[in-house]
């Protein structure tokens, strides 16, 4: 068996820095105005006796968290590869979003005690501040949201925030209308069953976003490709039998790796079907970083997909 390892890897370090540097700066608008808002919806919630707005001013808490995570995840990850993490710091934003989304579990169940709790002992709520205060959450939400929006799409780490911030944006609209129905029928439990839908809703988006990461932390392979697509189109070149060892996984949404054994017909053009091969890898799949083993004696042994 002859072996031919071609490492010659096209690593696609082409970081997009200034795209970091523009996440990091939504990232910091965000943090402010959420912060800030948080403490005054604190101080609302507690005067009002709103669990409502209490537990959502918990949530903005947790939001202002998820962000500030969020920018030193972005700032680590844009670290160069060294002899300790020769793969670079770039999963430290899949773990922060991972770690946002156990976070949001975790005030989802809490939010959904207290709630139970209020049932049982309603509290009587100053039905007028709690609708100021959540309309004027409400407002800064919208404006977080629409600032998170654009760059969630590209980043799971700013997802994580933004889903924080939808979540929080839920709250406030329940927080509203629990303070509608109190104000008008003077229906204590409007409080207490708001904030447990809101919990259940949060908790929904984030098991999705828990999902997603870990999937990712455990070098699943990326959900949009397609191993069999790319079986397929490696095994149509010209003098490829056959492919093993197949390998496909991600550091992030953006990086994805492959490992492949590539079994070709003696006195073939080793280097042009490696090089061809990249590059179609590259260019249909966007997979910029691969590594592929040429064999002529077809594999026997440990030979797996």
């Amino acid at each position: 068996m002859s072996h031919n390892h071609d490492h010659n890897h096209d690593h696609g370090h082409s970081h997009n820095h200034s795209k970091d540097i523009q996440n990091i700066n939504v990232l910091l608008i965000a943090f402010g105005l959420t912060f800030l808002f948080m403490i005054a919806e604190f101080v609302g919630g507690f005067f009002s006796k709103s669990l409502a707005l209490m537990s959502d001013a918990g949530h903005m808490l947790s939001d202002a968290v998820s962000m500030g995570v969020a920018i030193w995840a972005i700032k680590a990850g844009s670290k160069t590869s060294d002899l300790s993490k020769t793969f670079g710091y770039k999963r430290t934003e899949v773990i922060a979003a991972f770690v946002n989304g156990i976070t949001l579990v975790a005030i989802s169940i809490f939010i959904m005690f207290e709630g139970f709790k209020r049932l049982f002992n309603p509290v009587s709520i100053n039905d007028n501040q709690l609708i100021l205060i959540a309309s004027l959450g409400f407002i800064i939400n919208i404006i977080v949201a629409f600032i998170l929006f654009k760059n969630s799409k590209d980043s799971v780490n700013v997802r994580g925030a933004f889903l924080h911030v939808i979540s929080d944006l839920l709250g406030s609209v329940g927080a509203i209308g629990a303070g509608l129905v109190i104000k008008y029928t003077g229906w204590l439990y409007a409080d207490p069953l708001i904030s447990i839908i809101i919990s259940i809703l949060i908790l929904r988006s984030s098991i999705g976003l828990i999902k997603e990461t870990y999937h990712t932390l455990m070098e699943g392979s990326p959900k949009n490709i397609d191993f069999q697509k790319v079986i397929n189109r490696v095994k149509s070149f010209d003098k490829v039998i056959d492919i093993h060892d197949l390998h496909i996984w991600s550091l992030n949404e953006s990086q994805i790796i492959l490992t492949a054994h590539i079994l070709i017909e003696e006195n073939s053009d080793n280097k042009k079907i490696i090089s061809d091969i990249k590059h179609i890898l590259k260019h249909d799949f966007n997979i910029q970083h691969s590594t592929i083993e040429i064999e002529t004696t077809k594999c026997e042994i440990n030979c797996s997909l």
